[in-house]
């Protein structure tokens, strides 16, 4: 015979948004686990600095919240009452579903590292555009990316000759071909 109560929760279980308290992501997403809720916290590597509170260069994508998947009728109450979770999110009416897709391309853009890539990797060679800043509209072929304030290095063709320029990486964006 069929469990048609766990067949009617898979069924019910979807995707909502917890707030954790201040840096205890990691924290609710374990002892949400240890519940038996699926949890999802999308991590990146950022820059270190000498400033920052961690040290490790890897923190949430979202500071202070994660995901859960779930049947809230029966678990809402176990995450609201977890160690490290402040609360769900939604309206008064009740935590707000999050849609499989937003969360799915969040998962497609985890690389072999376990990190989400935030942006899509530039090869040498990549035909570029700048987005924006006096050099807006130029378009250029992508040369080498460097550490330091997450610049690249840009050949743009100007004035009858090339030259190396470095700009921002968040105001370059590759060219389809």
């Amino acid at each position: 015979m069929i469990d048609t109560v766990h067949v009617t929760s898979l069924l019910e279980s979807r995707w909502y948004a917890v707030q954790a308290r201040p840096r205890q992501e990691e924290r609710a997403a374990m002892n949400l686990v240890s519940s038996g809720i699926t949890t999802f916290l999308p991590m990146i590597r950022q820059g270190r600095r000498a400033s920052s509170a961690s040290a490790s260069g890897i923190a949430p994508l979202f500071p202070r919240y994660l995901f859960v998947r779930c049947d809230l009728a029966s678990s809402a109450h176990n995450i609201r009452y977890t160690r490290g979770v402040a609360k769900m999110l939604g309206t008064n009416d009740g935590p707000t579903p999050i849609d499989d897709a937003i969360i799915e391309s969040i998962q497609e853009r985890i690389g072999e590292d376990g990190f989400v890539r935030l942006t899509d990797a530039l090869e040498t060679g990549d035909p570029i555009e700048i987005t924006s800043g006096p050099l807006s509209g130029l378009v250029g072929i992508f040369q080498s990316a460097t550490s330091a304030a997450k610049r690249v290095v840009l050949l743009l063709n100007a004035m009858n000759s090339q030259m190396r320029v470095l700009v921002d990486s968040t105001v370059v964006r590759r060219l389809t071909t």
